[in-house]
Protein backbone atom coordinates (compact mmCIF):
# COMPACT_ATOMS: atom_id res chain seq x y z
CA UNK A 1 0.00 0.00 0.00
CA UNK A 2 1.48 3.77 -1.13
CA UNK A 3 0.33 6.47 0.84
CA UNK A 4 1.63 9.76 0.69
CA UNK A 5 3.66 11.27 4.11
CA UNK A 6 5.23 14.18 4.87
CA UNK A 7 8.37 12.32 5.64
CA UNK A 8 8.12 11.46 1.67
CA UNK A 9 11.48 12.23 -0.04
CA UNK A 10 13.12 12.68 2.64
CA UNK A 11 15.71 9.84 2.14
CA UNK A 12 14.96 9.98 -1.47
CA UNK A 13 14.75 7.04 -2.15
CA UNK A 14 18.21 6.04 -1.29
CA UNK A 15 17.90 3.55 1.66
CA UNK A 16 16.93 0.09 0.79
CA UNK A 17 16.49 -3.32 2.37
CA UNK A 18 18.86 -5.67 3.53
CA UNK A 19 18.63 -9.15 5.04
CA UNK A 20 18.36 -9.18 9.11
CA UNK A 21 21.26 -7.47 10.42
CA UNK A 22 20.72 -8.34 13.82
CA UNK A 23 20.42 -6.11 17.42
CA UNK A 24 21.95 -5.28 20.37
CA UNK A 25 20.22 -4.56 23.70
CA UNK A 26 20.34 -1.01 24.51
CA UNK A 27 22.72 0.11 27.33
CA UNK A 28 24.64 3.41 26.73
CA UNK A 29 23.78 5.25 23.57
CA UNK A 30 25.06 8.38 21.67
CA UNK A 31 23.08 10.78 19.26
CA UNK A 32 24.01 13.20 16.55
CA UNK A 33 22.04 15.51 14.25
CA UNK A 34 21.85 13.74 9.94
CA UNK A 35 21.39 16.54 7.49
CA UNK A 36 21.36 13.85 5.02
CA UNK A 37 21.30 9.95 3.99
CA UNK A 38 23.95 9.30 1.81
CA UNK A 39 23.00 7.31 -1.02
CA UNK A 40 23.55 3.91 -0.92
CA UNK A 41 22.96 2.79 2.87
CA UNK A 42 20.95 -0.28 3.09
CA UNK A 43 18.54 -0.67 6.15
CA UNK A 44 17.82 -4.34 7.38
CA UNK A 45 14.58 -2.50 8.43
CA UNK A 46 11.79 0.44 8.78
CA UNK A 47 9.35 0.61 11.07
CA UNK A 48 6.62 3.29 11.61
CA UNK A 49 6.63 4.46 15.20
CA UNK A 50 3.75 6.29 16.81
CA UNK A 51 4.53 7.01 20.43
CA UNK A 52 3.23 9.22 23.16
CA UNK A 53 4.07 10.01 26.79
CA UNK A 54 1.43 9.36 29.62
CA UNK A 55 3.67 10.53 32.10
CA UNK A 56 6.99 12.61 32.24
CA UNK A 57 8.40 13.97 35.55
CA UNK A 58 10.84 16.29 36.61
CA UNK A 59 13.20 13.58 38.12
CA UNK A 60 13.84 11.89 34.54
CA UNK A 61 11.05 9.25 35.11
CA UNK A 62 8.36 8.65 32.34
CA UNK A 63 6.17 6.31 30.71
CA UNK A 64 5.27 6.12 27.49
CA UNK A 65 3.22 4.05 24.86
CA UNK A 66 4.36 3.09 21.74
CA UNK A 67 2.11 1.43 18.49
CA UNK A 68 5.13 -0.03 15.69
CA UNK A 69 4.64 -1.11 12.38
CA UNK A 70 6.64 -2.77 9.71
CA UNK A 71 6.85 -0.31 6.79
CA UNK A 72 8.56 -3.34 4.88
CA UNK A 73 4.69 -5.82 5.00
CA UNK A 74 2.60 -2.88 6.47
CA UNK A 75 2.03 -5.20 9.35
CA UNK A 76 1.61 -4.18 13.14
CA UNK A 77 4.68 -5.34 15.20
CA UNK A 78 3.35 -4.42 18.17
CA UNK A 79 1.98 -2.38 21.23
CA UNK A 80 4.37 -1.11 24.32
CA UNK A 81 3.85 0.70 27.44
CA UNK A 82 7.67 1.67 28.34
CA UNK A 83 8.79 3.24 31.78
CA UNK A 84 12.06 4.80 31.70
CA UNK A 85 14.23 6.52 34.36
CA UNK A 86 17.07 8.84 32.97
CA UNK A 87 20.76 8.05 33.92
CA UNK A 88 22.85 10.16 31.96
CA UNK A 89 23.76 7.64 28.87
CA UNK A 90 22.96 4.32 30.31
CA UNK A 91 19.03 5.15 30.84
CA UNK A 92 17.13 1.93 33.07
CA UNK A 93 13.93 0.95 30.48
CA UNK A 94 11.08 -1.79 31.20
CA UNK A 95 8.96 -2.25 28.00
CA UNK A 96 6.00 -4.58 28.33
CA UNK A 97 3.69 -5.35 25.45
CA UNK A 98 -0.06 -4.11 25.79
CA UNK A 99 -2.79 -5.18 23.77
CA UNK A 100 -4.38 -2.89 20.87
CA UNK A 101 -7.48 -2.58 23.08
CA UNK A 102 -5.02 -1.07 26.00
CA UNK A 103 -3.43 1.20 23.45
CA UNK A 104 -6.06 2.24 22.26
CA UNK A 105 -7.23 2.97 25.43
CA UNK A 106 -4.27 5.06 26.86
CA UNK A 107 -3.58 6.95 23.49
CA UNK A 108 -6.32 9.38 24.43
CA UNK A 109 -3.99 10.26 27.37
CA UNK A 110 -1.36 11.59 25.57
CA UNK A 111 -2.60 13.98 23.51
CA UNK A 112 -0.80 17.22 22.68
CA UNK A 113 2.71 14.99 23.82
CA UNK A 114 2.70 12.54 20.75
CA UNK A 115 4.85 12.14 17.54
CA UNK A 116 5.68 10.20 14.88
CA UNK A 117 8.67 8.86 13.18
CA UNK A 118 10.30 6.03 10.59
CA UNK A 119 12.98 3.79 12.59
CA UNK A 120 15.69 2.23 10.48
CA UNK A 121 18.05 0.08 11.48
CA UNK A 122 21.57 0.45 9.57
CA UNK A 123 24.88 -1.49 9.98
CA UNK A 124 27.68 0.28 10.60
CA UNK A 125 30.95 -1.92 11.30
CA UNK A 126 30.20 -4.05 14.66
CA UNK A 127 27.37 -1.56 15.55
CA UNK A 128 23.66 -0.99 14.76
CA UNK A 129 22.69 2.88 13.49
CA UNK A 130 19.34 3.51 14.70
CA UNK A 131 18.19 6.18 12.08
CA UNK A 132 15.12 8.27 13.10
CA UNK A 133 12.68 10.07 10.21
CA UNK A 134 10.57 12.17 11.96
CA UNK A 135 7.27 13.31 10.21
CA UNK A 136 4.45 15.66 11.10
CA UNK A 137 5.48 18.85 12.07
CA UNK A 138 9.23 17.83 12.86
CA UNK A 139 9.48 16.72 9.42
CA UNK A 140 12.93 16.86 8.66
CA UNK A 141 14.45 16.57 11.58
CA UNK A 142 16.58 13.12 11.10
CA UNK A 143 19.15 12.02 14.14
CA UNK A 144 20.89 8.87 14.13
CA UNK A 145 21.60 7.19 17.66
CA UNK A 146 24.23 3.96 18.14
CA UNK A 147 24.07 2.03 21.38
CA UNK A 148 27.14 0.46 23.30
CA UNK A 149 27.70 -2.30 25.64
CA UNK A 150 30.40 -0.22 27.37
CA UNK A 151 30.74 3.94 28.29
CA UNK A 152 34.64 2.74 27.24
CA UNK A 153 33.25 1.37 23.63
CA UNK A 154 30.72 4.64 23.35
CA UNK A 155 34.08 6.73 23.42
CA UNK A 156 35.97 5.35 20.84
CA UNK A 157 33.19 5.11 18.37
CA UNK A 158 33.93 7.03 14.96
CA UNK A 159 30.56 8.10 13.45
CA UNK A 160 30.49 7.71 9.83
CA UNK A 161 30.80 11.16 7.95
CA UNK A 162 27.53 11.44 7.26
CA UNK A 163 26.60 11.90 11.13
CA UNK A 164 26.10 15.90 11.83
CA UNK A 165 26.97 17.77 15.76
CA UNK A 166 26.59 15.64 18.59
CA UNK A 167 23.50 15.89 20.37
CA UNK A 168 23.83 13.25 23.33
CA UNK A 169 22.33 14.25 26.21
CA UNK A 170 20.85 17.41 24.88
CA UNK A 171 17.33 17.80 26.58
CA UNK A 172 15.92 19.30 23.16
CA UNK A 173 16.73 16.69 20.77
CA UNK A 174 14.68 13.88 23.43
CA UNK A 175 11.89 12.13 22.30
CA UNK A 176 9.76 13.41 25.14
CA UNK A 177 10.72 17.24 24.51
CA UNK A 178 10.02 16.72 20.65
CA UNK A 179 6.78 15.41 21.50
CA UNK A 180 5.39 17.91 23.95
CA UNK A 181 3.81 21.24 23.49
CA UNK A 182 7.33 23.38 24.60
CA UNK A 183 8.71 21.41 21.86
CA UNK A 184 6.12 22.78 19.65
CA UNK A 185 5.45 19.42 17.93
CA UNK A 186 2.80 16.89 18.14
CA UNK A 187 1.09 14.08 15.80
CA UNK A 188 0.41 14.41 12.49
CA UNK A 189 -2.59 12.26 11.30
CA UNK A 190 -1.90 12.75 7.92
CA UNK A 191 1.90 11.28 8.04
CA UNK A 192 1.27 7.57 6.59
CA UNK A 193 4.11 5.93 5.47
CA UNK A 194 4.67 4.65 2.05
CA UNK A 195 7.20 2.21 1.33
CA UNK A 196 10.85 3.40 0.78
Amino acid sequence: MSTKTSCEGVLGGTVSFSADAGQSGIRIGRKWLVAEVPRGVISSSVYRIEQGYLSMSAIGVEMRVRRKIDVSNNKLRGHFLTITRANGTAPTEVTIDISEAQFDMLWPATEGNQLEKLSLRIRHGDHTIKLAVFCGELHGLLLAEVDFSSESEAQSFSPPQWFGREVTGAPDYRDRVLASPEGGRGFSPECAVSTL
